[in-house]
């Protein structure tokens, strides 16, 4: 999966490349996959569908490009952070796993390009207002991220800092962001280390800058998450 173009700000990456040849991943961000050129199947949790140009993924639900689309785009959106019902006047909160964008585009007389340059312009004012979610956990994600510096990014510091115990916590955070505080941890360091191989850290430094373990761990999680090794897209 060769990349062509990356950017990442808070709440949101994109992500030019040319080949899309992946096995089945999840990761906890709304994908959008824009392209203009060859139609492709994408299998969604075990659901095959056929001749795709553009789709929305929901989060943390498993998908697979099937054909190798080329010369695409993916744009990521955190769900914490950007508000994605404020996208073409119409509601995404009932989307469950995927949404094809092909009748969307056609109803609207847009190419893919057009859309993908519309939703990069107003990213940036779309974020979410921080009431949207209840404030301990607007508290405790706040923490998550000043932490992945310098720990401790535990369950029972994060519940310390909220008042509440960590069973409270673990519930009242998966019904607020619809994902374990756990895997929430996991996917912010995994942010944290692809932000150093974007700024040019080897795949080693970036693993420790994530706070993982080792190389092995860090490829792993990325691996799952989405669908290609680390090394096929950044070179050591």
């Amino acid at each position: 999966m060769p990349i062509n173009y990356l950017n990442i700000e808070k709440g949101y990456a994109i992500f030019n490349g040319n080949e899309a040849n992946v096995v089945p991943h999840s990761h906890h961000a709304f994908e959008f996959f824009l392209n203009d050129t060859v139609s492709f199947d994408v299998v969604v949790e075990n659901e095959c569908l056929h001749n795709i140009k553009n789709i929305l993924i929901a989060p943390d639900v498993t998908h697979e490009y099937l054909g190798n689309p080329k010369n695409y785009t993916i744009i990521f959106i955190d769900p914490e952070f950007i508000n994605i019902n404020s996208f073409f006047n119409s509601s995404f909160k009932n989307l469950k796993n995927a949404l094809e964008l092909d009748s969307l585009i056609k109803a609207n007389n847009i190419s893919s390009d057009l859309l993908k340059k519309d939703l990069i312009t107003n990213l940036n004012k779309v974020r979410k207002p921080e009431n949207l979610l209840d404030s301990r956990i607007i508290k405790c994600l706040t923490s998550i991220e000043e932490r992945l510096n310098n720990g401790p990014l535990s369950l029972d510091s994060f519940a310390k800092d909220v008042h509440l115990s960590t069973s409270r916590l673990y519930h009242l955070f998966k019904h607020e962001t619809g994902i374990s505080i756990r895997r929430y941890i996991l996917w912010s360091r995994l942010k944290k280390a692809i932000v150093g191989l974007k700024e040019g850290e080897s795949i080693t430094n970036a693993s420790y800058m994530g706070g993982f373990s080792d190389v092995a761990h860090f490829s792993r999680t990325f691996k799952k998450m989405f669908g290609v090794s680390p090394s096929s897209i950044f070179k050591d």
